[in-house]
């Protein structure tokens, strides 16, 4: 547990030369007002803070005392920054948001763990350790959090947080995992309106949208938990720039055939208002249901096997947004999907990129069980990229699968192919693990009283690793010049057995800051 205990008075490491003249103490008693833990220490002329860390190794009750030490009576307030603690007395239910985040130019971040968003089926709840809001700041609301966002999502990154999905990646959790999104968010607004408007939007702006846009939760007031809402990054974009809408699958209305006259339902993405279908190529009075639907009746046609799109009309200053779908053939509405899958690789630091490989399956079927080939999908030739090299450092990189469809470019069977399936590829890492390098010193015979230098070394790299005798020799030359530069510049002299630094022992030394041993001081927290 962490409580932090902080009154209004003069803040001496802020630059207030009197600093605070109260001196609050924070204790853990008894109900008998016995103390159980308190780390206090003299505030006057200092910061008007007091930090209580402690640990709760089972479930317990105990009281909070402040008391005042010295000095006016002031207004003082307690957070609890760490732990799961349960006020049941005196509850002010008051907001836990300071410092900076009060601004009101700043954009404050709640979070919602990511399972509990309308993509994973859940309503957005705010996480239990997200401050709340609510506090008067000079007797103005400011109305924070400004904005909610994710929480608890996969980063290549281990912070030490549960792994809550069971995947190969950690989870990142708290206000500070929040927060990254909606600096994403506005990244991309920032961006957006630059190429599709020309035109440069203001912190304030950039605020005032994100707001606007979110998925608000209970009525249109600002939560005290989740702010506006949930940040919503494509409903902001479509405010100003639509995306091109994708085309997923063709249903037929009322008649099993698409007969002329029945009804046509296009599934996909990225619908707007004012997307069209287009039927052979003309436009079709259309219907929206909702970004992923819309409907129009089928007109007259005679044989064939009409493609069907969907187009977006530009609504932005540039005219770069929007645009038309692919195409869908009628008959071809059961398309396959075929997943393409790269392997996961391994290698040493220095040792040449492996071979890329890949599992390919369609419709979740092995393609060894169906009766398709790589080359009867255009995959026998398969090209990968990874930011990695042989000399990239320890790490994991991602290794990319790359389409072998040109699709500015497309032949006959190109086209065939992918009318009848849908490509997916799914990227794999490639994880640099480290070199094994062993240094051992040569074997050297002097004669007693000569001068000892010269000192040799052996650079002998794992012999299991898959390295040219070249490309060892490269590697061992680059580790024995930085080895041996450091050798000739920080010696370390033995004299009767004590290591001697400035020609005094470190034996029985203190170790000083600025002159002064860290010895009975106190912790100072800004």
């Amino acid at each position: 547990y962490t409580i932090v205990l902080q009154w209004d008075d003069n803040v001496y490491s802020l630059g207030s030369n009197a600093g605070t003249q109260t001196d609050l103490d924070i204790y853990l008693v008894n109900s008998d007002g016995s103390a159980l833990f308190g780390l206090n220490g003299p505030n006057v002329n200092g910061d008007p803070i007091e930090v209580l860390p402690f640990v709760v190794n089972e479930q317990t009750q105990t009281n909070i005392m402040i008391l005042k030490a010295a000095g006016a009576n002031v207004k003082f307030k307690y957070i609890i920054f760490r732990g799961e603690g349960t006020i049941d007395e005196f509850a002010s239910n008051s907001g836990t948001i300071v410092g900076q985040a009060n601004a009101a130019g700043a954009l404050t971040v709640g979070a919602v763990l990511f399972t509990n968003t309308p993509q994973f089926g859940g309503t957005p709840s705010a996480a239990s350790f997200s401050s709340r809001g609510g506090s008067l700041i000079n007797n103005i609301n400011r109305n924070k959090p400004d904005i909610a966002a994710p929480n608890g999502v996969n980063t290549t990154v281990n912070m030490g947080g549960v792994n809550i999905d069971g995947d190969a990646y950690p989870n990142f959790f708290g206000t500070s995992a929040a927060a990254p999104h909606v600096a994403a968010t506005a990244a991309l607004l920032i961006e957006a309106k630059q190429k599709f408007s020309g035109q440069h939007v203001t912190p304030a702006q950039i605020k005032t949208i994100i707001q606007a846009n979110a998925i608000r939760i209970g009525g249109n007031a600002n939560d005290i938990a989740l702010g506006a809402g949930l940040v919503q990054a494509d409903a902001m974009l479509k405010t100003f720039a639509k995306p091109k809408p994708i085309i997923k699958a063709l249903e037929s209305v009322g008649n099993a055939l698409f007969a002329p006259g029945t009804g046509l339902r296009v599934k996909g993405s990225n619908f707007s208002a004012e997307t069209k279908i287009l039927f052979r190529g003309q436009p079709l009075t259309t219907t929206v249901i909702d970004e992923y639907t819309a409907t129009a009746n089928i007109p007259p046609y005679t044989g064939g096997n009409p493609s069907v799109k969907l187009v977006t009309d530009a609504i932005s200053i540039s005219a770069l947004d929007g645009g038309t779908s692919d195409s869908m053939r009628i008959f071809d509405i059961a398309k396959k999907t075929v997943k393409i899958k790269v392997d996961n690789k391994t290698k040493k630091y220095g040792e040449a990129l492996p071979a890329f490989t890949f599992s390919v399956t369609v419709d979740s079927v092995p393609l060894n069980q169906t009766n398709l080939t790589l080359a009867s999908l255009k995959l026998n030739n398969l090209s990968f990229t990874t930011p990695a090299d042989n000399l990239t450092n320890t790490g994991k990189y991602f290794i990319k699968a790359t389409s072998p469809f040109d699709m500015g470019n497309l032949s006959s069977t190109d086209i065939g192919l992918l009318e009848l399936y849908n490509y997916e590829f799914e990227d794999g890492f490639l994880t640099v693990k480290r070199l094994p390098l062993v240094i051992t010193p040569k074997n050297k015979t002097l004669v007693y009283g000569d001068k000892i230098d010269n000192i040799e070394f052996n650079y002998t790299i794992d012999p299991t690793s898959n390295l040219t005798d070249a490309e060892k020799l490269g590697l061992t030359s680059n580790v024995k010049l930085t080895h041996e530069s450091i050798l000739t510049t920080n010696a370390i002299a033995l004299v009767d057995s004590r290591a001697l630094v400035n020609s005094r022992a470190l034996v029985n030394s203190r170790a000083l800051v600025n002159s002064r041993a860290l010895v009975n001081m106190s912790m100072l927290i800004h």
